[in-house]
């Protein structure tokens, strides 16, 4: 009868090599096990982060520049109005608002065309009154050929209550506005004074506000005008209109687009046009040359407005 044979246990070199590749298998597998979980934990830090990968950010070409009004108001962007007292800024933000209302051009000029698609538009004036704001927009509306101001899609708030220095008062503002008309394409603040209670040279304060107005550009997918006044010029301002804005310079850090306006010494003219010299920078593309405004106003025989006409009287 044949003796069983026993499998003898491995020795020697042989031995070695079995152990090494039961431990290269283990470390495999534990290796593995640790860079999927590297793996999970960078997912969920990039999550919560709010972080995008260098591949991905690359993989994605930024969409074509879109304009409301061609070199001045990009769709979607935080846009600053500034300049001196007295300079007609309340009569450009109308004429900008019913540039992009009607989808013309602003002032009638094709170099500043506007989409040619009718938008809808919220003025918010907390200084002006409404019927003097009724009387300019229809002075401003015959003069753009637009027959029927009204049946442009525009909404109109008059009056303080809002203080976009307050978190909730801006979510709830962008709230209101994403609800009930979720397709707005220009929000309009006048003045800027009267939308916080602020120190407008408190950097914290007003990075607080920029924020908010951030917040709601973000929200609504509008673009947001605001219109504010500038100290003093100095000699540099010519050249960097954005460092005469009054108040701290969190203010010009913190837009998308800047729309300066500079009055001219109309002394030696025989005219009662206002005009000024505008600037605009814009940081995202590829802004309008610098350019001369004027507006001359006709009154009615109540006083207010009649016809309002602008007219661009060259570049400079």
């Amino acid at each position: 009868m044949k003796a069983t044979m026993s499998k003898s246990e491995p020795v020697g070199e042989e031995a070695f090599h079995i152990a090494m590749d039961e431990y290269e298998a283990e470390s495999k597998a534990t290796l593995g096990d640790l860079l999927d979980d590297m793996d999970a934990k960078r997912g969920e830090f990039e999550s919560r982060m709010n972080l995008k990968s260098g591949r991905d950010f690359f993989n994605e070409k930024p969409p074509p520049m879109q304009w409301l009004v061609e070199g001045v108001v990009e769709k979607g962007a935080l846009i600053m109005l500034a300049g001196p007292p007295k300079t007609a800024k309340s009569w450009l933000t109308l004429e900008l608002g019913l540039s992009v209302a009607s989808g013309k051009s602003l002032f009638g000029d094709p170099l500043l065309a506007g989409s040619g698609i009718p938008g809808t538009v919220l003025f918010c004036f907390l200084e002006d009154g409404p019927y003097n704001i009724h009387a300019r927009a229809n002075a401003l509306a015959s003069t753009k050929g637009i027959k029927d101001v009204g049946a442009l899609d525009t909404f109109f708030r008059f009056g303080g209550g809002i203080d976009m220095g307050q978190r909730s008062h801006a979510m709830a503002f962008a709230d209101a506005i994403k609800r009930g008309v979720p397709r707005m394409s220009l929000i309009c603040f006048d003045p800027f004074r009267n939308l916080h209670y602020g120190d407008e040279n408190d950097s914290a304060a007003i990075i607080q506000v920029m924020d908010n107005l951030r917040l709601i550009r973000d929200v609504t997918g509008s673009a947001v005008l605001v219109v504010h006044h500038t100290r003093k010029p100095s000699a540099s301002d010519k050249s960097n209109p954005g460092y005469a804005i009054r108040g701290s310079g969190a203010i010009f850090g913190a837009v998308d687009g800047l729309i300066s306006m500079m009055t001219v010494d109309n002394s030696e003219r025989d005219t009662d046009s206002i005009v000024n010299n505008i600037h605009v920078r814009v940081k995202g593309g590829r802004e309008a040359s610098p350019f001369s405004a004027s507006l001359t106003i006709k009154d009615g025989f109540n006083g207010r407005a009649s016809k309002a006409t602008w007219e661009v009287s060259g570049r400079i």
